[in-house]
C-alpha cells in the first residue's frame, strides 16, 4: 500500500478541523449531540493507538502548542475545569466557559490530551478519556454496554445543584437539578481550545 501524500493528510486535517467547526455552530443552536461527532474528529486528530496513528503525528505537527482553558486564571491544583454549574438552559445546567470568557494557557499536544486532569466532582480523568468515552461508546457507534466508569463520566460524578423558590410566607421549597449532558459541554470547551489554537487556524474554514 502506497503511503498518504503530505497533501493528503493537509486535505484531512482541514476536513476534521471544519468538522468541528461546523459541530461547535450547530451545538451552540442546541443541537447537543452533536458534541459527538465533535469526540470522533478529535479522537482522529490526537488518539494514537497500536493500529492507528493521530493524524497531527503523521503530519509531524506534534510540538504544536493547544489552548488549555483556565477560567478564573491560573489552577494550581493542575486540573482544568471545562465547565462549571450555571442556569444557561441551552446548555441544561452546564455552562461553557467559552460563552462567558476564559483565558488560556498553551501547553504541549501530549500534556493537552494525556496528562492535564479535567476537574470533576469526584472524578480526575485527562481529556483523552472523556473524548474516547463519548467516541467510541456514542459517535463512531452505539456500544450495546455502558461500564460504570463510562456512566460516571456522563453523570460527572453525580453533580446536582440546588435552587430555592418562595411558595408562602415563610416558606420555601427546595429543587435539585441533575445537569443534562455535562460530557458533551466538556467536548464542547475543547472544541473551542482546538479552534483558537495558532497553529491549527490556517486549515479552519477554507475549503477542501
Amino acid at each position: 500500500m502506497a503511503a498518504r501524500t503530505r497533501e493528503e493528510l493537509e486535505r484531512a486535517l482541514r476536513k476534521h478541523l471544519n468538522f468541528i467547526q461546523r459541530s461547535s455552530q450547530w451545538y451552540d443552536e442546541g443541537w447537543l449531540e452533536e458534541a459527538e461527532r465533535i469526540a470522533v474528529s478529535l479522537r482522529v486528530l490526537f488518539h494514537t493507538t497500536e493500529a492507528s496513528t493521530a493524524l497531527v503525528e503523521q503530519l509531524g505537527m506534534n510540538r504544536i502548542r493547544l489552548h488549555s482553558t483556565r477560567k478564573n486564571g491560573e489552577d494550581f491544583t493542575g486540573r482544568v475545569y471545562l465547565i462549571e454549574l450555571g442556569f444557561d438552559q441551552t446548555y441544561s445546567g452546564m455552562s461553557v466557559p467559552v460563552r462567558s470568557g476564559c483565558t488560556f494557557k498553551r501547553v504541549s499536544v501530549s500534556r493537552w490530551w494525556n496528562l492535564e486532569l479535567i476537574g470533576i466532582p469526584t472524578l480526575q480523568r485527562p481529556r483523552r478519556d472523556l473524548v474516547l468515552s463519548l467516541a467510541n461508546k456514542d459517535g463512531a457507534h452505539i456500544d450495546p454496554r455502558l461500564g460504570q466508569d463510562d456512566r460516571a463520566l456522563r453523570a460527572f460524578g453525580n453533580i446536582v445543584y440546588s435552587t430555592e423558590s418562595q411558595i408562602g410566607d415563610g416558606w420555601t421549597e427546595t429543587n435539585y437539578h441533575y445537569p443534562r449532558f455535562p460530557l458533551h459541554a466538556c467536548i464542547r470547551q475543547m472544541a473551542h481550545e482546538v479552534l483558537a489554537t495558532p497553529a491549527l487556524k490556517p486549515w479552519i474554514g477554507t475549503a477542501l
